[in-house]
């Protein structure tokens, strides 16, 4: 839910298309520059309603991990600090207070990254990457996959299609006890 007008800004920046190795020689900026524009939203505020799903293998109740957020949530404290699309823009929380309402704006959005999906595979070994078997996290190869979904405003009500996490789910090879 979006709880104030939406205002974008747009900024072009310089960056350097590769790295620098240590003690390696000087980089030509005029030869590397790539320029990145990046339009921004500014001043957002929402309330995000999530659920908890636990993995098919998990044998603690659902309601530890709430009792947990909620313990977290009130004191501000977080695993990583959260942000929205790229890590440049911290996300801050805190607790509803009940009194929040959504602003009136209906909009497309456009096409919106919903995640990226890590997927273990022996053919595609284009990144290693951590995957949690067993307890264990281990080492495995495979590639990355974004999904986008077409997002819209719908009287400030930003709605996430149930069919984009068991897509997530399939190419991660995740079962999630109620998602089939």
């Amino acid at each position: 839910m979006v709880l104030n007008k939406i205002n974008e800004y747009a900024i072009l920046r310089n960056e350097i298309k590769d790295r620098q190795s240590p003690g390696g020689k000087p980089i030509v900026i005029e030869e590397k520059r790539q320029q990145r524009a990046s339009l921004y939203l500014k001043n957002l505020s929402y309330i995000i309603l999530a659920d908890v799903r636990l993995k098919e293998t998990t044998d603690s109740h659902k309601n530890k991990y709430i009792a947990q957020f909620k313990r977290r949530l009130v004191n501000g404290q977080c695993r990583h600090q959260p942000y929205l699309g790229t890590r440049e823009c911290s996300a801050y929380f805190s607790e509803v207070t009940g009194d929040e309402k959504p602003f009136d704006q209906s909009m497309n959005l456009g096409n919106m990254l919903f995640d990226i999906a890590f997927c273990k595979s022996d053919s595609r070994k284009e990144m290693t990457f951590k995957n949690h078997q067993d307890g264990k996290a281990i080492i495995v190869s495979g590639y990355h996959q974004p999904i986008f979904f077409n997002a819209a405003l719908d009287n400030g009500i930003m709605r996430i299609p149930e069919e984009k996490y068991i897509q997530l789910y399939g190419l991660e090879g995740v079962h999630v006890k109620g998602v089939s």
